[in-house]
């Protein structure tokens, strides 16, 4: 069967793909140095491979949904700026390979992770705080770099992407009620601190996409919810980030459980990407073309009516012209 298929390659954007990989690599390089101790052991090549399979497993989505998530706030701050008369189809769909790519990208790093990933090499995960410090500077600087070339392609003030006051209040609320009910007793900050990141995080998107579907007649007045969506899936990401190399430094990743909380984030990504970008479904198909079907026919037959109708015009006027 002959397939006529779109160029995925030429369409995804190589930056932000790369800038994902770098992203989700960040804590690796920090882990393969502070195991310099097991390179006689195992290899300084094989402990790398070890770092990256682990950290890819652990940020490998994440890095790719904040990427998408930039992405996607920075086009709709954008078409809002374009009148209703010129959204079109394509408009709305312009940018969807470049999203995707992204996301893609995180996928395929979490997926090379896990089949990587050795459990016969054991390395210590936690960072001294010179490298801690490293680490943070580097990963605020590869989103930095992302934010930037987003913003300057869509021209989105770089401000936009942290100041959103209903963002702050769905995100930022629940986050400091529940450090506030659950104050870590145990001593594991960090673990108590992702584990309210991510319930602050799905509730927040949960609630952008409530008012979503309450307004969803109207894509430009759902604008407006899509982008606290995708803000608060930033932010959420970022934070995820920041929280996994302190976790590295306090010595609580294992506890973290963060390969069960990507993919928390990644469901709530998807459903929410899905609800924006559904391709057409067989059914909705079909029920279109019937539609376009019947609209045909209504057509012919108004059109056949409307010849019917010039046709005894045309012959009564000559009538009358006898008389």
């Amino acid at each position: 069967m002959e397939m006529d298929l779109p160029n995925l390659v030429a369409t995804i954007d190589l930056f932000f793909l790369l800038n994902t990989l770098a992203l989700a690599s960040v804590p690796a390089a920090f882990i393969w140095i502070a195991n310099r101790g097991e390179w006689e052991n195992y290899g300084f090549l094989r402990c790398l491979q070890q770092a990256l399979a682990r950290s890819w497993l652990d940020t490998g989505l994440i890095a790719g949904m904040l990427n998408s998530s930039i992405l996607l706030m920075s086009q709709l701050a954008k078409n809002s700026q374009i009148s209703v008369v010129e959204h079109e189809l394509d408009a709305l769909y312009f940018g969807v390979a470049q999203i995707l790519g992204a996301f893609l990208a995180g996928g395929l790093a979490t997926g090379a992770g896990f089949c990587l990933l050795d459990k016969n090499v054991r390395l210590k995960y936690q960072i001294t705080p010179t490298l801690l410090g490293l680490s943070i500077l580097l990963v605020c600087f590869t989103i930095y770099q992302a934010l930037t070339a987003a913003g300057t392609f869509f021209g989105i003030p770089l401000a936009d992407y942290f100041t959103n006051t209903h963002t702050l209040a769905y995100f930022f609320t629940p986050i400091v009620i529940l450090i506030f009910l659950s104050i870590t007793k145990n001593g594991e900050l960090v673990t108590d601190l992702s584990n309210i990141n991510l319930v602050a995080t799905l509730g927040g998107m949960a609630i952008g996409i409530t008012i979503w579907l309450a307004e969803g007649g109207d894509y430009n007045e759902s604008s407006d919810a899509i982008f606290l969506i995708s803000n608060i899936l930033f932010l959420g990401s970022l934070i995820y980030l920041l929280l996994y190399l302190i976790s590295l430094y306090r010595g609580e990743m294992e506890a973290g459980d963060y390969q069960t909380k990507s993919w928390h984030f990644t469901e709530s990504a998807a459903f929410f990407i899905f609800l924006l970008f559904a391709p057409i479904g067989a059914s909705e198909y079909l029920r279109e073309s019937a539609d376009q079907a019947n609209q045909q026919a209504n057509n012919e037959a108004q059109q056949l009516e409307i010849n019917q109708l010039k046709a005894q015009i045309k012959l009564l006027t000559e009538k009358v012209g006898e008389v």
